[in-house]
């Protein structure tokens, strides 16, 4: 029955995709610049479909989304987000969560990202957006009830094939294209970095998890490979640190790198357990805030 039961999931996981997950992972880009064509219905209806993927392995968030801008009560509704510089913005897509619900935060990371892996496998261009937009005005037009928030949005259309002077230099300045070696975000029990050739069946998960957007490009998450258990650490920045109340956006930034190990896992046919059994971080780096553990 297990063996059975898993064969079922890795066709669900497989489902998800037309291609490579891996190949995916590396398509994605921040777009900031879209075309102005609209995207066909057909698509979009896809997009909503993916709503309703395989189950998360965290509480998924409520009220799923697809914004049109052409909606009249959205006309004047500020979703630029915090770099203001998006360009032919008309679709976005958002949820709600409850914050007062365990791990609220990494499971709308999770979801959302999920379902930017899904535009990037249609070839469309999306653009998480967690800085400055108007929530409130957001939160009414949603209906949303006391408790509920929105943390972030997501831009998607069809993608600009060549990028303006003003996305590449947005690209440079937050070292868009850039990710922390291998050897400052994953390690050893004793703190001491983990060699990729020691990862085994973890290596292309961490690989497509080194490369998950985040707020800023913080690239918040260290991981911890004891045996069969990968241990997931949060290493806050002080200055996002200092907006959590407004949004945990480094909790967000959580979910989306389990998403990326998540899916990489059940794509190779590894279908891993969750918990939330607190481990101390290494002694070298007490400043690491534990957040949840895989085990295959």
């Amino acid at each position: 029955l297990r063996a059975l039961l898993e064969c079922q999931r890795k066709r669900k996981a497989e489902m998800i995709f037309s291609r490579p997950l891996t190949e995916i992972v590396q398509r994605r880009r921040s777009c900031r610049t879209f075309l102005p064509q609209t995207v066909e219905q057909g698509t979009l209806d896809l997009i909503r479909e993916g709503f309703l993927p395989p189950p998360s392995p965290l509480p998924p968030p409520s009220r799923f989304t697809l914004l049109d801008r052409r909606d009249p009560a959205l006309e004047n509704l500020s979703l630029k987000g915090s770099y203001g510089l998006i360009r032919n913005d008309r679709f976005f897509l958002t949820a709600s969560l409850s914050p007062a619900l365990p791990h609220s935060w990494e499971g709308f990371g999770f979801a959302l990202e999920r379902s930017v892996l899904q535009m990037t496998d249609v070839n469309l261009g999306s653009c998480w957006l967690g800085g400055i937009f108007d929530r409130s005005a957001l939160s009414r037009y949603l209906g949303l009830q006391e408790g509920e928030s929105i943390p972030a949005v997501i831009a998607l259309g069809l993608p600009a094939q060549d990028q303006t002077l003003r996305d590449r230099f947005l690209r440079w300045s937050s070292k868009g294209d850039q990710r922390k070696p291998w050897p400052e975000l994953f390690f050893l029990p004793d703190g001491a970095p983990l060699p990729p050739e020691e990862s085994g069946p973890w290596r292309e998960a961490l690989s497509n998890l080194r490369l998950a957007p985040s707020a800023s490009n913080k690239q918040p998450w260290r991981a911890l490979l004891n045996g069969k258990s990968l241990h997931l650490f949060l290493r806050r920045d002080p200055l996002l640190d200092s907006l959590r109340k407004r949004a945990d956006l480094q909790a967000l930034d959580m979910g989306i790198a389990l998403c990326h190990l998540w899916l990489t896992l059940e794509e190779g046919g590894l279908f891993p357990s969750l918990a939330a059994t607190p481990v101390p971080p290494p002694p070298s780096h007490p400043e690491w805030e534990y957040r949840l553990t895989l085990s295959l």
